[in-house]
């Protein structure tokens, strides 16, 4: 999967025009723009090694 899945259901776009205008604007594009940089970002492989590391740093403070 390359791209995170939509945000909300083709039912509840279909029902709520506004879904579909904030999509076409600059707001809507930076907003994908993030979603898609943060979806990239966790489905690296590298990530998950990073959060188990940090919560057993956290897990051998304590």
């Amino acid at each position: 999967v390359k791209y995170p899945d939509d945000c909300c259901p083709q039912s509840c776009m279909n029902l709520c025009k506004c879904f579909q205008f904030i999509e076409t604007t600059k707001v809507g594009q930076t907003w994908w723009a993030f979603r898609r940089c943060m979806f990239e970002l966790v489905e690296n492989n590298y990530f998950e090694t990073f959060i188990i590391v940090m919560i057993l740093l956290s897990s051998l403070a304590l």
